[in-house]
C-alpha cells in the first residue's frame, strides 16, 4: 500500500523504480494529473493502492503472528463482498513461510453479467430475478412507501446497442398504469426515451435546440397564479416529470434551428389548448433549450429581445394576463424578478445548456413574436446577436456530446401485461431504469424483462443466475463498485481490533496522450542515466519526437504491454504508431515519429507545413465513464521561427509623503513598472531605477518547446562599453567588463522571473535601496496560456566594475579551483551572481542572440537609463 514511499526511502540506487511508480500513480488519473494545479502527490499514491478495474486479482495479506501456530506453513481465510451484491465467504491465504506471521493470497476478479437494482425491495424478490435464465421465481415488488417514487435500474455493464424490449407485468392488482423508460451512459445523466401511456413531450434530437410547451399542472392551468421566479425549481419538474401525474396534460415538443424560431407559432398549433379539456385557452409552461459549448473558462452574458407581439383582439381579460419570462444557464436562473431578460454566469470550459423559460397563457406569451438573443460571443464586454451556429451541436468538437438515444416506440397488448419497447436506430446505453408513476395497487410488480440488440443478439435475461454466481470462487465487479475485504481476528487482545476491514475501489482510469520527452538522463553525481519525464510544447523538424500515452488500464500483464495510437496533421495525413509500455506496470506508453519538412521518405516519419500542429489520437477504451470509448488528444507547434521580440519595465516614480503626526511615518518613493515594448519606449527613453530589480520579458514561441526551456539575455553598461578594447558599435559583445547573463524561463515555471541568489529576504536587503516602495510588474500574457514569453531580471547594484565580461562554465570551474588561494577569485564569482554594477545617469544595454528564419545570427539589442531617488 506504501509501494511508492517505500520506492523513495530505500534512497537514490532506486530512483528508476521510483519514477516508474510515479508514472504508474500518474497514469491512474491522468486528466486530473495535467491541470496546472494537481492534486498533492499522495493523493497519487492512495489512488495506486486502492484502485481495482475487473478481471485484476485483489491481492490481500494479513499480518497475524498469533496465527502462524505449527511447524508448518499455516492457512488462515478472509471474506470479500462488493456492493453490487456478489461475495465469497471462504478465501484461503497461506503464510509465506514457517512461523513468519504474514499470509497471502489473491482473489480472483472479472467483470460483472447485468446486474439489477432497486431500494427497498420486499423480502425475498431480488430485483436480480426479473432479468435471470430461471422463469420461477416471483415477481418483483418494491415496498410501499409515502412520497417515493418506485424505480428498477439495470446495469448492463457495458456499451450495449439497444433493439427492442419486452417488459411483463402480469401481477393481478398491481399492474402498471403510468410509467417510463429511460437510458444513460452514467448515472448523472438520464434520457426518458418512452412513457406508458403517450409520450408528448418526445424530442427527435435530444442535443438539438427545441421547444416544449407543455400545459401547466392542474392546479395552475386554469388561473394566472403561477409566480416562475419564486417557483423556479417546480417548474422546472413539472416540464421534466411532473406533467406525467396530472389529470390534464397537454404539450408538444419539437426541434427547432435556433432562437429564431424559439416562438414558431406552427409548434403550439400543434394542439388544442384548453383548460380541464373544456374552456379554450391554457395556462402553460414554455422553454427554450439549447446547447452551446466553451472551449475554456469564460463569464458568458446573454440578453433576449423578444420583439413586438399584438395580443389577440376580443381576448377575455380572464385569459389576457402578460407572460412571465426567465433565462437559465444550466438549470440555474441568471435574470431576477425585474423582468429585465439580461444576465450572466462564470462557466467552465465543456458543454453547456442556455433555456428561455416562460409561463402564461398560451394565447400571449407570443409565439409568432421575432426575437434576437444577443451574448459577448468573444468573451468581452460587448455583446453582439447570437448567430444560429452557437447552438448547432454539429459545430462542437469531437468527443465533447455524450451519447443520447432518440425517442423510442413503446406499444402494450390488450390486457395491459406486456409492454414492447423499440429503440430507435443508433440507441445505445449502459444503463436502463423503468419509473413507476401508477399503478393498479399500491405498489407495482414487475416479473420479467427481455431484450435484445438490433441484430437479435440476446443481452437480457443474463447468462447465468445470480444466485449460482455466489456460490463460485471468482468475484464479479461493476465499475463504480466499493468491495469490502474482511477478517476476523480470533485472538485479540483489544475489542475493536477483533474485526479489521479494507477497502478498493472499482474503477477504469481516463487516459491521456502528449508529446513529450522521456529519454534518460545522464547523472553525473551517481555516474548512471537516470529516468526523465518532461511535456513538450513545440517541435523543430527532423527530431525524433515522442509520443506518450498514460493509460494504467492498459496494463495487463507483468511484461512491457502495447497500445496503438497514431498521429496526424493538418492536411489529414495520418500515420498508426504502436506504443510500447516504457516498463513492467508503468502504465506509460512510448513511440516516436520525426517531422519532416519535406515529404516523408520513411515510416516513422511525417510531413508537417511550418507553424502547423501535429496531433496525437489515442482511443480510449476504458475509462471513467465505462463502455464510452473516448478518443483523447495530443497537440503540438512546429517550432517555426517568429521574430522575438523584447519588453522592458519602465519605471516612473511618485513622491509619497510620509505622515507628520505619525513618528513612525516617513516619506518615500512609490514605483510603478509597466512593460513596454523595446523598439517602441516612451519619450525620454526608459527608465530603470537603481537598486531595484530591472524586469524584462521576451517573447520567442520557436525557442519555448518545454516548460524548462530557456533564453538566455545579456546586459552590460556605458562604463563596461567604455572600458573596453574591442569596437561594440555592430551587434554586442558579451565580453564587455561588467556584462552579466539574465537566464530567462518560461512564466510557469517557478521562480521564472527571479535572479538567481535573491530568493530570501536576508540577501535583499544588502543591495536593494530602501527609499522606495512598489516596482513589482504586471506581466503581459498569462504564460499558461501564452508559453510563449520568458521572464528574466537583473538587479542593478553598486560596486566597482568587474573586470571581465560574461564567464564561461569552463571559466568559472576553474576560478573556483583558486579560491582557497586567491581572494580574488573569490571576490570575482561574487560579483558574478550580484547583479549588473552600474550608476545611475547611465545606459544599461540589453543584448539576445538568436538565429533568423535563414539560420544565421543575431542580435536583438535595447537600452534604457537608470535613475534614483532622491
Amino acid at each position: 500500500e506504501k509501494l511508492i514511499a517505500e520506492l523513495e526511502e530505500r534512497g537514490s540506487r532506486h530512483a528508476e523504480q521510483t519514477a516508474k511508480a510515479r508514472m504508474a500513480a500518474e497514469s491512474l488519473d491522468a486528466s486530473a494529473r495535467a491541470e496546472e494545479e494537481p492534486d498533492p502527490e499522495e493523493e497519487f499514491q492512495k489512488q495506486i493502492a486502492k484502485t481495482i478495474k475487473p478481471g485484476n486479482p485483489i491481492n490481500v495479506r494479513v499480518i497475524d503472528p498469533d496465527r502462524s501456530r505449527t511447524p508448518e506453513v499455516d492457512e488462515l481465510t478472509v471474506s470479500v463482498a462488493s456492493s453490487s451484491g456478489d461475495s465469497i465467504a471462504r478465501i484461503v491465504l497461506k503464510e509465506t513461510g514457517t512461523h513468519t506471521g504474514w499470509f497471502e493470497g489473491q482473489i480472483p476478479t472479472t467483470g460483472a453479467q447485468a446486474m439489477a437494482f432497486a431500494e427497498d425491495s420486499e423480502p425475498g424478490r431480488n430485483p436480480n430475478m426479473v432479468i435471470s435464465p430461471n422463469t420461477d421465481y416471483p415477481a418483483w415488488r418494491p415496498t410501499a412507501q409515502k412520497d417515493k417514487t418506485p424505480m428498477f435500474t439495470v446495469d448492463l455493464n457495458d456499451n450495449a446497442t439497444l433493439g427492442t424490449m419486452k417488459i411483463t407485468a402480469a401481477e393481478d392488482g398491481a399492474k402498471l398504469a403510468n410509467f417510463i423508460v429511460q437510458t444513460a451512459m452514467n448515472p448523472n445523466a438520464w434520457t426518458t426515451v418512452a412513457r406508458f401511456p403517450s409520450n408528448p413531450m418526445a424530442i427527435k434530437h435530444p442535443w438539438q435546440p427545441s421547444v416544449i410547451v407543455m400545459n401547466d399542472a392542474d392546479r395552475y392551468h386554469n388561473n394566472n397564479n403561477r409566480k416562475l421566479v419564486e417557483q423556479f425549481d417546480e417548474v422546472k419538474y413539472h416540464i421534466e416529470r411532473g406533467w406525467m401525474t396530472q389529470q390534464f396534460a397537454q404539450g408538444v415538443a419539437d426541434n427547432v434551428s435556433g432562437i429564431s424560431q424559439a416562438f414558431d407559432q406552427s409548434i403550439p398549433a400543434k394542439v388544442k389548448w384548453q383548460r380541464q379539456n373544456r374552456h379554450h385557452n391554457s395556462h402553460v409552461i414554455y422553454r427554450f433549450r439549447g446547447y452551446f459549448y466553451e472551449p475554456e473558462n469564460i463569464t458568458r452574458e446573454f440578453r433576449l429581445n423578444l420583439g413586438g407581439f399584438k395580443t389577440p383582439e376580443k381576448l377575455h381579460p380572464s385569459v389576457s394576463h402578460k407572460p412571465q419570462f426567465a433565462l437559465a444557464v444550466n438549470g440555474r436562473r441568471i435574470t431576477g424578478e425585474n423582468g429585465r431578460l439580461q444576465g450572466k454566469i462564470n462557466l467552465r470550459a465543456g458543454i453547456h445548456s442556455f433555456e428561455i423559460w416562460a409561463t402564461g397563457w398560451d394565447s400571449t406569451i407570443g409565439f409568432g413574436r421575432d426575437c434576437k438573443l444577443f451574448t459577448n460571443l468573444k468573451g468581452d464586454a460587448k455583446l453582439v446577436e447570437c448567430p444560429e451556429s452557437f447552438f448547432d451541436p454539429s459545430t462542437f468538437p469531437d468527443g465533447v456530446l455524450d451519447h443520447r438515444n432518440a425517442p423510442a416506440e413503446l406499444t402494450a397488448n390488450s390486457e395491459g401485461t406486456e409492454f414492447n419497447v423499440t429503440f430507435a436506430p443508433d440507441s445505445r446505453a449502459r444503463l436502463m431504469r423503468l419509473v413507476f408513476l401508477d399503478q393498479e395497487g399500491p405498489v407495482p410488480a414487475l416479473n420479467r424483462i427481455t431484450l435484445n440488440s438490433p441484430e437479435g443478439k440476446k443481452l437480457l435475461p443474463v447468462a447465468e443466475d445470480f444466485a449460482s454466481l455466489n456460490k463460485n470462487k471468482t468475484l464479479e465487479i461493476l465499475t463504480g463498485d466499493k468491495i469490502f475485504v474482511r477478517y476476523v481476528d480470533d485472538r485479540f487482545v483489544t475489542d475493536a481490533k477483533e474485526k479489521h476491514e479494507r477497502f478498493l475501489n472499482v474503477a477504469f482510469s481516463n487516459g491521456r496522450v502528449e508529446f513529450a520527452d522521456m529519454e534518460p538522463r545522464f547523472d553525473e553525481r551517481r555516474a548512471e542515466e537516470v529516468p526523465f519525464y518532461e511535456k513538450l510544447i513545440r517541435f523543430p523538424y527532423d527530431q525524433p519526437l515522442s509520443i506518450a500515452v498514460h493509460d494504467a488500464d492498459m496494463d495487463v500483464s507483468i511484461e512491457p504491454d502495447t497500445v496503438k495510437v497514431s498521429v496526424t496533421n493538418t492536411n489529414g495525413d495520418t500515420k498508426d504508431l504502436v506504443a510500447t509500455e516504457t516498463g513492467p506496470s508503468t502504465g506509460v506508453f512510448k513511440a516516436m515519429i520525426t517531422p519532416v519538412a519535406n515529404a516523408a521518405s520513411a515510416d516513422d516519419q511525417i510531413q508537417v507545413a511550418e507553424g502547423t500542429t501535429l496531433t496525437a489520437i489515442y482511443q480510449d477504451k476504458e475509462n471513467n465513464r465505462p463502455g464510452v470509448p473516448i478518443e483523447r488528444l495530443g497537440k503540438i507547434v512546429h517550432a517555426g521561427f517568429q521574430m522575438p521580440e523584447l519588453k522592458i519595465a519602465h519605471a516612473t516614480v511618485e513622491f509619497k509623503e510620509g505622515d507628520k503626526t505619525n513618528n513612525n511615518s516617513r516619506s518615500i518613493w512609490h514605483i510603478e513598472n509597466n512593460l513596454v515594448p523595446a523598439n517602441n519606449p516612451p519619450q525620454g527613453g526608459i527608465a530603470l531605477v537603481h537598486g531595484k530589480l530591472a524586469y524584462l520579458e521576451l517573447k520567442a514561441p520557436h525557442m519555448a518547446l518545454r516548460n524548462s526551456s530557456e533564453v538566455k539575455v545579456y546586459a552590460q553598461t556605458d562604463a563596461g562599453r567604455g572600458a573596453s578594447t574591442n569596437n561594440v558599435a555592430d551587434g554586442f559583445d558579451i565580453n564587455v567588463p561588467g556584462t552579466v547573463e539574465l537566464l530567462g524561463k518560461l512564466g510557469m515555471a517557478k521562480n521564472s522571473n527571479q535572479w538567481s541568489g535573491l530568493g530570501n529576504r536576508e540577501n535583499r536587503m544588502k543591495w536593494e535601496s530602501q527609499n522606495y516602495t512598489g516596482g513589482q510588474v504586471e506581466w503581459g500574457t498569462p504564460n499558461p496560456v501564452a508559453k510563449e514569453r520568458f521572464r528574466l531580471s537583473v538587479p542593478l547594484v553598486a560596486d566597482v566594475l568587474p573586470l571581465r565580461g560574461v564567464l564561461t562554465y569552463e571559466e568559472r570551474a576553474e576560478i573556483r579551483k583558486q579560491i582557497k588561494t586567491s581572494r580574488s577569485a573569490s571576490r570575482i564569482l561574487a560579483q558574478v551572481g550580484g547583479g549588473l554594477v552600474v550608476r545611475p545617469g547611465e545606459k544599461v544595454f540589453f543584448g539576445f542572440q538568436y538565429k533568423d528564419a535563414q539560420g544565421e545570427d543575431k542580435w536583438l539589442t535595447a537600452s534604457a537609463k537608470v535613475i534614483t531617488h532622491p
